[in-house]
């Protein structure tokens, strides 16, 4: 408590963290205002008191109000520009869901503390929610918490080092190696699915077959680069034991177990108890790790006979994190927006919201 309220007038009987205003002036007025009494000159509000618009307009724009409290659809998505509010509104809509244990996930540690931050500030005790990178939660999801992260530049200089004995045979893709990389990472591992979902079909390894990547690939980058990335990656994968993403893709590797881990029930008990879901910046999801999201909802709809909410925010305009090929959005991202989104007509109970919000 600042100095001018410790020494009396009742304010140490005010709630822990809270604010004062004792005055608006003009910003030439520099004279002395008493702090005065707690009771006598102060009226208390709340948070709650402040949502409900009893003091003022709410916080909200019409956009962000109206993905938060619809009830139409169990799938939402908000689509917007960087700054446009998508984690404000993304964090009213987690605490106006009827839920009591919500998991909110991101790629971002800044996003998740201050997710961590909201939440314990904004929203009611009664209210469980688990915020965690994403990283974070699968290995959780696992029992692998002990697995370090590996660097994503040292994951880049392995597979530069390993490519070095077939240089002949780069063709299209010698001097980009880096491109090759981000190729992998987004089509060749990025884009295997252990159950099919939409336009992705079910792969029983951590990768997509030769054929099956020649004909997603051959249009987008030409039939060359196709048919040259297909060779090096399966002659990189049987160079050493171990599968090209244990070596050069270790967290999609784990996102594709935790996906198998899921499907078979074979993960922590309490993270069934779930009852909503929120994802921010979603366009960091390759598809295998959007399956991760896809699974848990769908297991945890089926043990309680009933959908639950699941909400993606994201800007499929803004680049990707890194493994993205293309500038703006990459491709792993475009991949996991429409395995996220889907593609033409909504799935049924999903609801699209686009628009300029503004931060809170």
């Amino acid at each position: 408590m600042a100095a001018p309220l410790r020494k009396d007038g009742g304010f140490d009987q005010s709630p822990a963290g809270s604010i004062f205003l004792r005055d608006i002036r003009h910003h030439d007025d520099h004279s002395l205002a008493n702090a005065q009494a707690f009771e006598a000159n102060y009226l208390p509000i709340t948070v709650k008191e402040l949502r409900n618009e009893d003091y003022g307009p709410a916080p909200w724009t019409p956009v962000q109000a109206k993905f938060a409290l619809a009830r139409s659809g169990m799938v939402r998505v908000l689509k917007g520009h960087p700054g446009s509010g998508k984690t404000t509104a993304l964090l009213h809509a987690a605490d106006s869901t009827a839920a009591e244990r919500v998991l909110y996930l991101t790629f971002s540690s800044d996003l998740a503390a201050l997710a961590r931050g909201y939440f314990d500030r904004f929203c009611s005790a009664a209210k469980h929610f688990h915020v965690a990178t994403f990283p974070v939660f699968v290995r959780q999801l696992l029992h692998a918490e002990s697995i370090p992260a590996v660097a994503m530049n040292e994951l880049r200089r392995r597979f530069r080092s390993d490519l070095h004995p077939l240089q002949r045979q780069l063709g299209p893709w010698t001097d980009r190696t880096a491109a090759l990389w981000d190729e992998a990472h987004a089509h060749w591992v990025g884009s295997a699915v252990p159950a099919a979902a939409g336009r992705f079909t079910a792969m029983p390894g951590p990768q997509v077959d030769d054929r099956t990547y020649k004909q997603r690939r051959s249009q987008p980058i030409g039939h060359p680069a196709a048919s040259a990335a297909a060779d090096l990656l399966t002659r990189l994968e049987r160079s050493a034991p171990g599968t090209l993403a244990e070596r050069y893709f270790p967290e999609l590797d784990l996102a594709w177990k935790a996906a198998r881990a899921i499907r078979a029930g074979d993960t922590p008990s309490e993270v069934f108890e779930f009852d909503a879901i929120a994802v921010d910046e979603c366009q960091d999801l390759t598809p295998v790790e959007a399956a991760v999201i896809v699974e848990l909802a769908e297991r945890i709809s089926t043990r309680r006979r009933s959908p639950i909410p699941v909400l993606w925010a994201g800007d499929e305009a803004q680049k990707a994190a890194p493994g993205a090929a293309l500038p703006g959005m990459g491709p792993k991202a475009k991949a996991a927006w429409e395995a996220a989104a889907g593609r033409g007509p909504a799935p049924q109970g999903t609801t699209r919201y686009q628009g300029r919000a503004r931060r809170a």
